[in-house]
């Protein structure tokens, strides 16, 4: 039997210290692609293929290219322990994973500062036609894709440039056009454009009574020998390789250390301005992160070395800054913080089984955190009339003035503390322009009292079956979770799906049991998402059930 065997190939610069003193090597590791998601994501199954602190990463996948090819040239013979029989294994690169400047790199791309800054496209342009409108909008589009043979050409027409008088300036404008850069070739391009340069100005000893054209095709033979040393990028051209299509986005450094990162400085300098991080860091210390399967959360570590964090604590923050910022900044920055939140769940998405639907989400989350993100801030006139109507809606409010409440359905107004604080601060008049408020003006305030059930009525507790049980630690839900008491989990009743709170695990006896009692207390989703976090609600229904079948829980802490 033979079988084809895709390998996810990832290069990046590691130290090579056991210290904290970096070392910087380049080194290149493997995945085998027909693993199950669960066996890739484990140490174990990540191979060492080629490492040093002096070859370039080029060099060293040039090598790495030559292995796979001679491989897949005459395969691996290997066996089969399922079917007990020899086999032959035909490796190929599936993907190349890596952070943004290596696959730009392996892509001879120029990078995300160049014009077009797409290592997949040709989106971009140059700064005044970015700068139009119609530039501005095309940036949010996928221009041309990229192919390993337009690339190719473009390199080849480097390297003619690199021959021509003037070639430093002309090569600059190539680059700039194309967004190409093929790294192996700059390390012999600039000593055939400074030998160009002492040819043409006639400073180099073999320039004397040579006529331009001369030169010109000397400077061709040197690029010819060094191409034919050294060549260019190994990767465009490799058989069954399209780098530029193959290069997956590599979200840690593009998102968590990207976006988020960004994010959580500004968060972080906001919070200082108004003297809120000690408040921000008691409510991370105090948040419960149960069910999030996340790492243990240090808080006094997060915020002591705040620009110091690494992919693992801007994860965490992702999915927590909402929850924890919601009354400690402008409501721009919570709405962000929010989108962020839904990204970082879309992206991390273990299995998808809805393609189209999830792609739609995707599409709709990103451009909602654009929509947020990318303002200019060139609207003053409309932060002007948001402050004056704010300024308006407090004087109202601290007048007695009325407003409807949508949750009770009638007309409420401010209540006695509100007024009378009103009152007794003369300061705020003047602030505000209010004329002084007499104390016969006061209205009393609008009192508000929650409905309240009666309560069931309560059994003797003797004469139930349920006295012969004994309180259980946890129980195992069908998907391998272990459920404790005080925590959610996903359960079924009457063959539905619903949320509730374990309040007890009975079984009958002590002892390690399959039979047994959960109670839970049933939670009903709102109509309405949160106004602020914009996120489901639950409410706690006035029931109890008890229930034999749990689907989904996590461990409390």
């Amino acid at each position: 039997m033979v079988y084809g065997v895709p390998l996810i190939i990832f290069v990046d610069d590691v130290s090579g210290n056991i210290s904290k003193q970096w070392n910087k090597h380049h080194a290149v590791y493997m995945l085998n692609g027909l693993l199950p998601r669960q066996m890739i994501e484990k140490d174990f199954c990540t191979r060492f293929v080629i490492s040093s602190p002096h070859a370039t990463p080029m060099e060293l996948v040039k090598a790495l290219k030559e292995s796979i090819m001679k491989a897949a040239e005459h395969g691996v013979e290997a066996y089969d322990c399922k079917f007990e029989e020899e086999c032959l294994l035909i490796p190929h690169a599936h993907f190349w994973a890596g952070d943004n400047p290596m696959q730009a790199e392996e892509c001879s791309h120029a990078g995300l500062h160049c014009n077009f800054f797409c290592q997949e496209c040709k989106v971009g342009g140059t700064q005044e036609e970015k700068q139009t409108d119609n530039g501005f909008m095309e940036l949010f589009k996928s221009g041309e894709l990229r192919t390993p043979e337009d690339t190719a050409s473009k390199i080849y027409e480097q390297l003619q440039l690199s021959t021509l008088s003037g070639a430093t300036e002309k090569l600059k404008k190539h680059k700039a056009a194309s967004g190409i850069n093929d790294s192996i070739c700059a390390n012999f391009l600039q000593a055939i454009v400074d030998l160009g340069k002492s040819l043409y100005s006639g400073k180099h000893p073999d320039s004397a009574g040579k006529a331009k054209e001369e030169i010109h095709a000397q400077l061709e033979v040197e690029v010819n020998r060094v191409v034919e040393e050294h060549g260019i990028n190994p990767l465009i051209g490799m058989p069954g390789v399209n780098m530029h299509q193959e290069t997956p986005t590599e979200i840690l450094h593009t998102v968590l250390l990207g976006v988020v990162k960004y994010f959580w400085g500004q968060t972080a300098y906001i919070l200082e301005k108004t003297k809120d991080f000690s408040i921000f860091q008691t409510c991370l210390s105090s948040i419960d992160t149960s069910g999030l399967n996340i790492p243990k959360i240090s808080a006094e570590y997060i915020c002591a070395y705040k620009g110091s964090l690494i992919g693992k604590h801007f994860k965490s923050l992702a999915q927590l800054m909402p929850f924890l910022i919601y009354d400690l900044v402008p409501q721009k920055v919570l709405n962000a913080w929010t989108i962020i939140g839904e990204l970082v769940v879309l992206i991390w998405h273990t299995q998808i089984d809805n393609m189209e639907g999830y792609l739609s989400n995707l599409l709709h989350t990103i451009e909602a955190l654009l929509n947020v993100t990318a303002d200019n801030r060139q609207a003053p006139s409309c932060d002007s009339c948001i402050a004056f109507a704010a300024q308006d809606t407090t004087k109202h409010i601290v007048t007695g003035g009325y407003w409807h409440d949508p949750a009770s359905k009638s007309w409420v107004h401010a209540g006695q503390e509100v007024l009378s604080f009103m009152e007794n601060n003369t300061l705020y008049h003047r602030l505000l322009a209010i004329p002084s408020i007499s104390e016969n003006d006061i209205r009393p305030s609008v009192i508000r009292l929650s409905s309240t059930n009666q309560s069931d009525r309560g059994l003797n507790w003797l004469s139930t079956e349920a006295s012969k049980a004994s309180n259980s630690v946890s129980v195992t839900a069908q998907n391998g979770d272990q459920v404790q008491c005080s925590t959610f989990a996903v359960f079924q009743y009457k063959e539905k799906l619903q949320i509730g709170r374990v309040k007890e695990i009975l079984s009958v006896s002590g002892e390690l049991s399959e039979t047994g009692i959960v109670t839970l207390e049933i939670f009903n989703f709102l109509l309405e998402p949160h106004q602020l976090l914009r996120m489901p609600i639950l409410k706690l229904d006035d029931t109890q059930n008890s229930l034999q079948i749990v689907l989904c829980g996590k461990y409390t802490t």
